[in-house]
């Protein structure tokens, strides 16, 4: 009897996987997607991601996912529906489609024009989903405080919309389970309150950039954002000043992006404090740093070891460059538009940068190059260190390497090209317009194939460039020099 009831189960349980296998999906959920293609207001045949909505098993159909036990689809992925064209999601009629699916947990239907002022509200009775994906989907009003019941959502991208008003003070502080939340390129307006994301102790993302969020930002506004690993409030319109140290005990912050906020005082170095993070990209464009503490580089930025991408550029930034900017873990750094003094930095051992691009143009950065600047940086792509007042010959072996982009314009340098720039094959731009260098521009023995842009006004040259060898060149300018004679580019002949 024991084993009649085992073989009983077995069979059952046989019947139902064969059930789930072979069926694929829920008739009615199948009908469901069905009236969906349908509410698409354009021809259904045009349509990519929808084209192959067809035959028995819908649970197969492209950006259609079902779960293995119970077979409702649990997964819906349309965000690629308006690559070719101009789809749009009947919006209401859509929206309550897509709330008949008991299960749906992951929606995405990014790229499509849904409009409308009241859509996103559509979208609060969808209480079981945990991803929803909206960016570029022309949502616009206010963000409604019905969100604020979503309690499942652990990702909510609403980007690149026109939503308007004030972030709803209480909407996302109930949101326990949310750690990604994108409001970027939206028009949103007012002040961030402390109260906003108090309660949010999983968020691990929050994007609220290119907005026109204003007003002072509170010391305490992401206090309780333990979780947080990336911050992202740059192009608003910020004012008043904050203390670096407001986000001292966020231990896991790994990127932070405070940049265009042009009314915005940044100072790091009062009080004392100690940073728990560990930075890996920190962006303070066009902030301003420091103005209270002498306008120095921030010293916390010693105790990132690391730091990849440092941007600092235009930030009233004034004094020495800490040679630890250089030599440390640091790939990109961007130092532009500053008042950066003092010679250019060496490393205090010996040792060699991890830079790829390095920018200090704009500066005051004075004297010579080291000599062994090629060796210095040997995986350096990009270098801009032009409008300084650095010096003397330039580096004999400057140019060798991986180096692509070279502007060393508005400088004092004097003397001829240096060897290594006529080996220099990867070179696509070189720049050293208005300095007192001298000599032939570029001598016959020059390998420069990739060369782009050659710019060598403002010199005193004599000799024209031999530009034979550089069937990619689109700009010269070798203007206001002392040379005479012609230029061959094959059969063009440019005179002078």
């Amino acid at each position: 009897m024991k084993g009649s009831f085992i073989m009983m189960v077995v069979v059952v349980v046989s019947l139902l996987n064969c059930y789930v296998e072979c069926e694929g999906c829920l008739e009615e959920e199948k009908s469901l997607l069905l009236q969906l293609k349908s509410s698409l207001n354009r021809s259904i045949e045009s349509s990519v991601a929808l084209s192959d909505w067809a035959g028995q098993n819908c649970c197969e159909w492209g950006g259609v996912s079902c779960s293995n036990t119970t077979s409702r689809v649990f997964k819906l992925l349309l965000g690629t529906v308006g690559q070719e064209g101009p789809d749009v999601l009947n919006s209401k009629e859509s929206v309550n489609i897509l709330a008949q699916f008991k299960e749906l947990q992951y929606l995405v239907l990014s790229g499509n024009r849904m409009g409308g002022s009241d859509i996103l509200q559509a979208f609060c009775k969808m209480h079981h989903l945990k991803l929803l994906l909206l960016y570029s989907t022309s949502l616009e009003g206010k963000i409604p405080h019905c969100i604020r019941k979503m309690h499942s959502l652990q990702v909510l991208n609403l980007a690149g919309n026109q939503l308007q008003g004030n972030i709803p003070l209480s909407t996302f502080s109930d949101m326990h389970l949310l750690q990604e939340l994108d409001l970027s390129g939206n028009q949103l307006q007012g002040i961030i309150s402390p109260f906003t994301f108090s309660n949010m102790h999983s968020l691990q993302k929050l994007d609220l950039s290119e907005n026109q969020l204003q007003e002072i930002i509170s010391p305490s506004t992401f206090n309780n954002l333990t979780m947080l690993t990336d911050l992202s409030l740059s192009n608003n319109h910020f004012v008043g000043t904050i203390p670096f140290s407001m986000f001292a005990n966020l231990s896991k912050l790994v990127s932070l992006d405070l940049s265009n906020n042009y009314q915005l005082e940044v100072e790091t170095e009062s009080p004392n404090w100690v940073p728990h993070f560990r930075l890996t990209n920190l962006n303070l464009a066009n902030c301003k740093l420091n103005r209270l503490s002498g306008s120095i580089v921030p010293s916390f930025l010693s105790t990132q070891h690391t730091l990849k991408f440092l941007d600092l550029s235009n930030s009233s930034l004034a004094g020495y460059i800490p040679s630890y900017l250089l030599y440390n873990s640091t790939q990109r750094l961007v130092l532009r538009r500053n008042s950066l003094s003092g010679p250019f930095p060496l490393p205090h051992q010996n040792t060699t940068s991890l830079l790829t691009a390095l920018d200090i143009s704009n500066n005051l950065v004075n004297g010579s190059l080291p000599e062994n600047f090629v060796d210095l940086f040997p995986l350096l792509v990009y270098c801009d260190m032009s409008a300084n007042a650095l010096q003397g010959n330039l580096p004999p072996k400057m140019g060798i390497g991986n180096l692509q982009f070279l502007s060393l314009s508005d400088n004092r340098f004097y003397g001829e090209m240096p060897p290594g720039l006529m080996k220099c094959i990867n070179m696509g731009y070189l720049v050293l317009s208005n300095n007192r260098l001298q000599g032939e521009m570029l001598p016959g023995n020059v390998s420069m194939e990739g060369l782009v842009c050659l710019e060598l006004d403002g010199n005193e040259f004599t000799t024209p460039p031999n530009i034979s060898k550089t069937p990619y060149l689109v700009i010269l300018n070798i203007r206001n020099n002392h040379l005479s004679g012609n230029i061959s580019l094959g059969c063009l002949c440019i005179s002078i």
